[in-house]
């Protein structure tokens, strides 16, 4: 498989660089690599990836404050998911769970934005903080794998966020002392 990426960037100004992108992926298919039964030894397709994304760095208040930011497109087909129960895999309750078969569930469209800054105050105090929104959607499943098109993969949340103070100071000789404190909310 040849997969590609295109990427534009421009720098309007010393302080802001914009650009565009546009590339493909894929996680290979296979053989279920965890039968538990014969039966279960069941090829899947490769999951494949098209992303289109467009963004902004920059750095202001001469290199203090840095602010990026972007928003994206995900297109995905055939993702792969494991599956707990086999049985409409393998036309049989028996050989149906227990049951850890990688399987093509369906195809997807991923809208989001990030925006990340970081912020030096002086005194060796900075800040940082991140911000992302994610908006997954099935556009179609597969009826045989038990998920639905208002479901969304795991570990996809809606929403993330982060903070991050740190302070650094000189301690001569011996060398620096770190100070950090962090914290983070991330929706189911």
């Amino acid at each position: 498989r040849i997969d590609w990426r295109l990427g534009l960037s421009y720098q309007f100004t010393d302080d802001f660089m914009g650009y565009v992108s546009a590339s493909t992926g894929y996680k290979g298919g296979g053989v279920n690599p965890r039968p538990f039964y014969p039966a279960q030894i069941l090829a899947f397709n490769p999951e494949e990836l098209t992303t289109y994304e467009i963004g902004a760095k920059t750095d202001l208040m001469d290199n203090r404050l840095r602010l990026n930011g972007a928003v994206f497109f995900n297109d995905y087909k055939d993702i792969i998911l494991n599956l707990s129960n086999c049985t409409a895999q393998t036309g049989n309750p028996a050989t149906g769970v227990p049951c850890a078969l990688p399987a093509n569930v369906g195809t997807a469209e991923v809208w989001g934005a990030e925006l990340e800054a970081s912020l030096r105050l002086g005194g060796g105090i900075s800040v940082d903080a991140t911000a992302s929104v994610l908006d997954f959607k099935y556009t179609d499943t597969g009826v045989a794998t038990g998920v639905t098109t208002d479901m969304i993969t795991p570990f996809t949340p809606e929403q993330k966020y982060s903070l991050g103070v740190m302070w650094e100071g000189d301690i001569g000789t011996g060398g620096t002392l770190l100070a950090r404190a962090d914290a983070s909310y991330q929706s189911s």
